[in-house]
């Protein structure tokens, strides 16, 4: 009798599960046994694979898991699991290739992130290891062999202050750790010791450099000092400028969140950090990083400014108008908070607003092009928002449908969905009444280009 093809695989399958595939000296007890040889799955031999490791036999648990991922190639946990097998027996690569797929297929795995740290670690890849453990405490932020680690690795750059602060964040988690404990004695001694004049000298004379226009000198200085003292946050802070100001964000960024790192009250680092990261797009941190530099500096403009921006491009664009309405109140004088407010009230559709804010940058800056072409495109938006509000109130009664969807495309086009303002006016509204003489003038076209300008 011939099996169907399905038949068959599901038979190949069975016997091959039913043969468990493990090394000859690997025996388990009767019971666990028999289970795997009953219900031949991922499970039972990530089971079979727990009990060799509870029994310190690193062969047959890594040869239990293999089998798991195996049987089960998207199990994140028989990755985990296998990884961790892996880092016992002394093989940080290939546990490092297992914790990535077991946080491939499960993200949120904090405990993954920290092997994967401590697997780089052992790999002599500390700053990529360091990466990993700041991923596990956002996940977890009491995870204490992540604040561990993260401080060991601080102490090793001579970090010792923020080494200091997690230690004691671990220990007010898990007090009864006298390893934890002798560590942050010793980094105390080392931070009390710390020689700071040379670093501090070195800072100072990068700053006469700097306004000497001698950059190149000034950014070796700092380097020495950072070298001296890497705890020294002034020399991170006017590096990290330097670096900005070169086009390299990555290591500015870098710098600037040491420099936070070194000193939490850095409330211009935190303002700084934050408008690095919002140029890059990363507007969830900025927002963290922002809302830090308004809570230490509340009265500070700029920050309020900042903050403002970044919820705007979150879609708190009620949270960050009132920031920026309290900006304004701070620094009255200042074009640059006008615009920026005016500029948000624009993308908003406040137009009356906007053109009343970018008047004002245009008053206190009147040399400025981005204000006074600002404040003309607020302008020229407001005037054609009256315009519509003189033919809505010429509007007839009786709305013929092909009128109405020229309404509509209208108050489409306002909201910013140009394409569908594209589909309505282009559908027959123009037909009908006579394109503005102004429109005509700027765009001899009616197309869709002038719709989504």
């Amino acid at each position: 009798m011939r099996l169907a093809l399905s038949s068959r695989l599901v038979l190949a399958c069975f016997f091959r599960a039913s043969a468990v595939p493990l090394p000859d000296e690997c025996s388990l007890p009767a019971f666990a046994g028999q289970a795997l040889r009953d219900t031949p799955s991922a499970t039972s031999f990530e089971r079979a694979g727990a009990w060799f490791a509870g029994q310190a036999n690193l062969k047959c648990a890594q040869a239990a898991f293999e089998e798991a991922v195996t049987l089960e190639p998207r199990s994140a946990q028989a990755h985990y699991d296998l990884g961790v097998i892996r880092a016992r027996a002394k093989d940080p690569a290939g546990a490092a290739a297992e914790f990535r797929l077991a946080l491939e297929y499960k993200p949120g795995m904090a405990v993954a992130h920290n092997f994967l740290g401590s697997a780089l670690m052992d790999m002599g890849r500390p700053a990529a290891a360091e990466a990993e453990f700041r991923e596990a405490l956002k996940l977890d932020p009491k995870s204490v062999f992540a604040l561990d680690h993260l401080a060991q690795r601080l102490a090793s750059e001579r970090r010792y202050a923020p080494a200091i602060r997690y230690w004691k964040q671990a220990l007010a988690i898990q007090p009864d750790s006298p390893e934890i404990s002798r560590a942050m004695e010793a980094a105390a001694r080392r931070e009390a010791n710390r020689n700071t004049g040379l670093a501090a000298a070195q800072a100072e004379q990068a700053r006469h450099d700097l306004a000497a226009g001698n950059t190149a000198l000034a950014e070796k200085r700092l380097q020495a000092a950072i070298a001296s003292d890497p705890e020294l946050v002034a020399a991170l802070a006017d590096l990290a400028v330097i670096r900005a100001n070169k086009g390299d964000n990555q290591g500015a960024e870098k710098l600037f969140r040491e420099a936070v790192e070194d000193d939490p009250n850095y409330g211009q680092g935190h303002l700084t950090l934050g408008l690095i990261l919002a140029k890059d797009q990363m507007f969830a941190e900025a927002e963290a990083e922002t809302d830090q530099a308004v809570k230490l500096n509340p009265k500070d403009a700029t920050a309020l400014a900042a903050a403002g921006k970044v919820k705007v491009r979150l879609g708190k664009s009620v949270e960050g108008i009132a920031l920026l309405r309290k900006a304004v109140a701070l620094a009255p004088a200042s074009p640059a908070v006008h615009l920026d407010l005016g500029m948000v009230l624009a993308e908003n559709f406040d137009l009356a607003g906007a053109l009343t804010e970018t008047g004002e940058a245009v008053r206190f800056a009147p040399g400025s092009a981005v204000a006074t072409s600002t404040a003309a495109s607020a302008a020229r938006r407001r005037y054609q928002e009256q315009e519509n509000e003189k033919r809505e109130s010429l509007r007839p009664t009786g709305i013929t449908p092909t009128f109405a969807g020229g309404e509509k495309g209208w108050l489409r086009r306002e909201d910013g969905c140009c394409e569908a303002a594209r589909l309505i006016l282009t559908s027959g509204w123009p037909r009908l009444l006579p394109v503005p003489a102004f429109e005509r003038a700027r765009h001899p076209t009616w197309d869709s280009a002038r719709l989504c300008r």
